[in-house]
């Protein structure tokens, strides 16, 4: 995807992100693949226009999964590492597939593992 502006690949990455966590929920392999290619794809275009740390507003989601993969990305970021940390901690607690992913998440940073690449 091309996107026009910062606005338009925030907007798609929390569609995908979105989808992404709804299609896990469902098992559906194929869509949570081809939703990940496309997160994977805005968050290259924010990287390239040194826009990461606009992801943040996508911390205040009612979905768990957006806020995990925009978290997940803001991990590196100077300003909003904290905050990320924080709510991948509170998703952390729940008893759902969101909330290994974001102990999974936060695990795999605290050991070094986690790059902006992915």
């Amino acid at each position: 995807m091309k996107f026009n502006n910062v606005a338009q690949a925030i907007q798609y990455f929390e569609k995908y992100s979105d989808i992404h966590g709804k299609a896990t929920l469902e098992g559906n392999y194929k869509l949570a693949n081809s939703s990940y290619k496309k997160i994977v794809s805005a968050k290259n275009y924010l990287l390239s226009m040194d826009e990461i740390d606009s992801l943040e507003v996508l911390l205040h989601s009612k979905s768990n999964s957006v806020i995990n993969w925009a978290a997940s990305y803001l991990l590196f970021s100077k300003n909003f590492s904290e905050i990320s940390q924080e709510k991948l901690a509170e998703i952390a607690n729940t008893s759902d597939i969101f909330g290994l992913a974001a102990e999974t998440i936060l695990s795999e940073w605290k050991l070094g593992n986690l790059s902006l690449e992915n």
